[in-house]
């Protein structure tokens, strides 16, 4: 629901300034309209109404109103409203109003599921609705998580001495630990005061949520909003008892992998046994794609956690707008249903996901990554419709793919086979249809006889007249491959034009 108090706040950060408010009471917005003549007013609907027939809006008084293309000083006598300067077109009002109302929305949702989301991206996510410095820090000034802001002012994860110093009265932000709501705290060098909700972890203080009153007209609002928040936020910690969702145990691992991904190919030892990642274990590379209508922006970090969770002795990474997952097949439990798990995954999440073959030690890492994004990209070009491609089940796609890269396929093909095609074409016969038979079934002439429904000496003529046409050899073994893959090349570029 949006509130008058609400929209007064957050217009001036839309472009909209030259406004002038009045409310009598708090009104509460369920729906915005643009007015009509003759229309039956209804509470809790804002009204866009122009300044001329503002004389409409001045006869009510309980409901809102927008009085919209006024002079610089209009008559104020709208109880529940706003007018707003004849600079501003209707256009621009609604559109700012709605985007204002949807920004307010997903921010409500977000904060409805925050048990489920990463801090980083509720702090960034709140900062638009707030609009103020936010951050979670621990009693030693390490920040467990910040907002935009803090990100550009302080880039490392901890406060030096001279930065507390500066910051906030560390006397003043220990003798707090102990309270349990919203409270203030004024800041040393600044003539605004700190917002403060304390974090506790079974009884005990363990983090505080930061933010600020950047303007003292609305800091009721502020506060309310901030309150919200801190709420949210307080979940997370005490629901998941966590203490934020990249732990010690894989920051380092994850660098690493990052660095052997990038092509560094020697992996720092000490780093790797102390995660029990062994270069004799086993690995796999997955690579996980979203459709462009999920909201990646506010889930990446939803999404990072649950891959996590369904393979906890994997390093997942964030790529742009993709999910990499390492997958340690070594250590991880034999557990027989998590295909089951991973195609309800992919499914819920509107995701797709390319798999590299196993393979031992870690220093080839990039090779099965581009083998990953193969399986993804050969997966959806051959078969759409599924959720989770292997590589190894695409081998042959791929082949067929690289054989044609450099040669086209009049090139690369036996030329024999054009020619059974065109002596087919011209005498309504079937000898390259024949051959391809022959060739399924591994040579074999009577699985071939029975499958052409002809009897065994009738296709033995063929092969025959086919080697007389051709000069193919098929007691030859290699010329018997170079055929047979020059018939799929023909098959599978075949079936690719259609």
């Amino acid at each position: 629901m949006l509130k008058l108090t609400y929209i007064q706040y957050q217009l001036p950060y839309y472009g909209i300034e030259n406004t002038l408010f009045h409310y009598a009471r708090n009104g509460s917005v369920e729906k915005i309209e643009i007015w009509e003549e003759g229309q039956t007013l209804k509470e809790r609907v804002l009204y866009l109404i122009p300044y001329e027939r503002k004389s409409i809006a001045e006869k009510e008084k309980e409901e809102l109103f927008c009085v919209y293309g006024c002079p610089s000083e209009p008559e104020m006598k709208v109880r529940n409203g706003f007018y707003t300067s004849e600079q501003y077109s209707l256009s621009r009002i609604l559109n700012t109003l709605n985007r204002l109302w949807m920004d307010l929305q997903k921010w409500e949702i977000i904060l409805l599921y925050s048990e489920e989301m990463d801090l980083n991206v509720l702090l960034d996510t709140s900062e638009t609705i707030l609009r103020m410095p936010l951050a979670v820090s621990d009693n030693r000034f390490h920040f467990l998580a910040k907002g935009q802001w803090y990100q550009e002012k302080f880039p490392t994860e901890v406060l030096d001495r001279d930065e507390m110093n500066d910051l906030i009265w560390q006397e003043d932000f220990r003798q707090c630990l102990h309270r349990n709501s919203v409270f203030h705290l004024p800041l040393k060098t600044e003539e605004k005061d700190l917002l403060c909700f304390n974090i506790f972890i079974s009884g005990q203080y363990y983090a505080r949520v930061l933010g600020s009153i950047e303007d003292p007209k609305h800091e009721a609002l502020q506060e309310e909003l901030f309150t919200r928040l801190a709420i949210a936020v307080n979940s997370i910690f005490v629901n998941q008892r966590i203490h934020s969702f990249l732990t010690g145990r894989n920051s380092d691992l994850q660098m690493q992998v990052e660095a052997l991904l990038a092509g560094e190919k020697k992996a720092d030892e000490t780093v790797m046994e102390r995660n029990h990642w062994s270069v004799e274990d086993r690995y796999k590379v997955m690579v996980l794609s979203f459709d462009a209508r999920y909201p990646m922006e506010e889930g990446i970090r939803f999404l990072y956690k649950k891959l996590w969770e369904l393979f906890p002795e994997s390093c997942v990474l964030i790529r742009e707008k993709d999910l990499i997952c390492v997958r340690n097949l070594s250590r991880e439990s034999q557990n027989e249903n998590y295909r089951e798990r991973m195609a309800v995954f992919l499914r819920e999440n509107v995701a797709k996901a390319g798999s590299s073959n196993a393979f031992t030690g870690y220093e080839e890492l990039p090779v099965y990554l581009k083998q990953a994004y193969e399986a993804l990209r050969l997966g959806e070009k051959n078969a759409p419709y599924f959720w989770h491609y292997e590589f190894g089940d695409y081998m042959v796609p791929y082949l067929m793919e690289r054989a044609t890269g450099e040669y086209g396929l009049d090139q690369i093909v036996h030329p024999g086979l054009f020619q059974l095609m065109e002596y087919d074409k011209e005498k309504s016969s079937n000898l390259y249809q024949t051959l391809k038979t022959y060739l399924d079934h591994g040579g074999n002439a009577t699985q071939t006889a029975e499958k052409l429904y002809i009897h065994r000496s009738s296709l033995m003529k063929r092969l025959d007249k086919i080697q007389s046409l051709t000069g193919i050899r098929l007691e030859k073994q290699e010329e018997r491959f170079y055929v047979d893959m020059s018939c799929r090349l023909l098959e599978y570029h075949k079936s690719h034009e259609k």
